[in-house]
């Protein structure tokens, strides 16, 4: 198992640090080693959907790499629901199912295909409270705990249209889950730059206070040269700040990348 193993982690996290610094083939081989110290473990085809995902950022459920996504994320569902078949109560299993299924939810919840949403979120809701258990344990988990003590709260009051549906999912709190994850930019291994992404997003599109954005971003941008996706959350942030000459040469660069999205 993974999460039993310190060094096994490691690797995930340096599997990571390529993906996030866009450095896709040496995450390829990363993956390779991973998957011939864990074979069939969920965590090989969520390192690859992870790395499909990114080379093609903001990633969209009609982008043309996300059917090779959804099919990796399928496999992390199958795999991870063996594991539970084995070890019930472990937390390999319950972890990435949670992982996959929360990717998808996000991906219909922002197209706009509520109904497929809602379903990934229900079968995901019985794996986050399971995930309640573990989080003094396992430090992955204040991710997915810290997301929904935070989104169970604030996401029917921005979208109403969810508010008839989420009467049955047990109370958040927005303050524990700003807390939790931002304990998790700091303590987790496998999972803190998503951990620090959400926390920018949930400031800058949710909270309206860039300047505690500015802080996770600035850290990932940092540390992750070569992302142009952490440069773009940057630069606006630096513009909202009206920090021009910060803003002005990062904004440069970016207008002369190939990416359509960028530019």
């Amino acid at each position: 198992l993974l999460f039993d193993d310190p060094a096994k982690l490691d690797l995930v996290s340096k599997c990571g640090d390529y993906i996030y610094n866009n450095e896709f083939a040496k995450a390829d081989s990363a993956i390779v080693v991973l998957a011939n110290r864990l074979p069939g473990h969920p965590v090989i085809h969520l390192m690859r959907a992870i790395n499909i995902g990114w080379k093609e950022m903001p990633l969209t459920t009609t982008s043309e790499v996300f059917p090779a996504h959804y099919a990796e994320l399928q496999k992390v569902i199958e795999s991870a629901l063996k594991l539970q078949e084995l070890d019930p109560e472990g937390p390999d299993g319950i972890f990435f199912e949670m992982s996959a299924r929360g990717l998808l939810a996000e991906y219909y919840a922002r197209e706009g295909t509520y109904l497929k949403a809602l379903g990934e979120a229900r079968k995901m809701y019985g794996l986050v409270r399971l995930g309640f258990d573990f989080v003094d344990e396992n430090k992955e988990f204040l991710f997915s705990t810290g997301l929904y003590n935070y989104f169970r709260e604030m996401y029917p009051l921005r979208h109403p249209i969810y508010k008839p549906f989420v009467w049955v999912f047990k109370s958040g709190d927005m303050e524990t889950g700003l807390a939790q994850l931002d304990k998790a930019t700091r303590e987790a291994k496998m999972i803190k730059i998503e951990a620090s992404l959400y926390l920018a997003y949930i400031y800058l599109r949710y909270e309206n206070q860039p300047l505690k954005a500015l802080v996770y971003l600035e850290k990932l941008a940092d540390k992750y040269p070569k992302n142009n996706y952490f440069k773009s959350k940057l630069l606006e942030c630096l513009f909202v700040k009206l920090d021009y000459s910060r803003a002005f040469p990062l904004m440069t660069e970016l207008m002369e990348n190939e990416d359509p999205y960028y530019k």
